[in-house]
């Protein structure tokens, strides 16, 4: 998939320089947009709950999906910000399976305490998927503050040796700033606990 990658490189490379271009602002970067009105640049910490739900494909046997979103963002007026996250986390399919991705962002603060955001991206890994590049993402989001959202993702997930192409929509609540990194930390090491006794 020699296309996806590059743009996925293109995109990793923007990241590296936004963030690098981000440290020399005079401006505080802040942890959460809401937490400086007056920040230029803010951290993305979010972590979603989701139900999937099958579209099309193989039948879909996935119960949950926990994901953890790190990123930064760049506020460019008081209506729109621009950035981008690299996402992680695993999924309920028999087991626990892990998914790895990248997006760009776009957000709208259409009110004072609340804003969208849509998020294109690539599905970089997927265990379930053991081939590498595993697909597409698309990202929609409405927050309230960083403390609650609803989120929807839809993921298209190239075709392996095992398996069809899938289409799956994932819907769920999010939350951000200094809960979203906690509760990040903590699966995180939740996860990590527990592969390790399962290899024991």
């Amino acid at each position: 998939m020699p296309g996806p990658q590059n743009f996925y490189l293109c995109v990793l490379s923007f990241l590296i320089l936004f963030f690098t271009y981000s440290l020399q602002l005079s401006a505080q970067i802040s942890i959460d947009k809401y937490s400086c009105e007056d920040c230029k640049v803010y951290l993305l910490t979010e972590y979603t709950v989701s139900q999937p739900i099958g579209i099309s494909g193989d039948p879909l046997d996935r119960h949950v999906d926990i994901s953890a979103n790190l990123g930064m963002m760049y506020k460019v007026s008081d209506k729109f910000g621009v950035g981008g996250h690299i996402f992680g986390g695993g999924y309920l399919n028999g087991g626990w399976h892990s998914q790895i991705g990248i997006s760009p962002r776009i957000s709208h603060y259409f009110h004072k305490i609340a804003h969208v955001d849509l998020s294109p991206g690539f599905i970089l890994a997927d265990s379930g998927f053991p081939d590498g590049f595993a697909g597409y993402s698309f990202g929609a989001g409405i927050m309230w503050k960083n403390h609650v959202g609803l989120t929807a993702r839809l993921d298209i997930l190239e075709p392996s040796d095992f398996r069809e192409r899938q289409t799956i929509l994932n819907v769920g609540l999010r939350t951000d700033g200094k809960k979203g990194a906690l509760l990040s930390v903590i699966s995180t090491a939740v996860a990590v606990v527990s592969y390790v006794l399962s290899r024991n």
